[in-house]
């Protein structure tokens, strides 16, 4: 099933200016293409599956990145009574 770039943009909870900026046009021509009121430039729609293949790796992939970067460092206590 293919996709429409409103679809993508949506799964991936980005506003259109958001999602315009991502993809490297300003927001008045993506919403042109995202409405159908200008043909997609080749490439538009894959350009935008590949946006969300990103995002859906990083996040994906962020406990563990999180993880690594606190191994071995304090995390503080919290406040004990009195301590305000």
């Amino acid at each position: 099933m293919t996709h429409t770039l409103k679809q993508i943009r949506l799964s991936m909870h980005y506003s259109i200016a958001e999602f315009a900026e991502l993809l490297g046009y300003p927001k008045a021509t993506y919403q042109c293409y995202e409405n159908g009121t200008r043909p997609l430039p080749e490439g538009i729609l894959k350009k935008a599956q590949d946006a969300q293949k990103r995002d859906v790796k990083f996040f994906k992939e962020l406990p563990k990145r999180l993880d690594k970067e606190l191994e071995g460092k304090m995390i503080p206590n919290e406040a004990k009574k009195g301590d305000w």
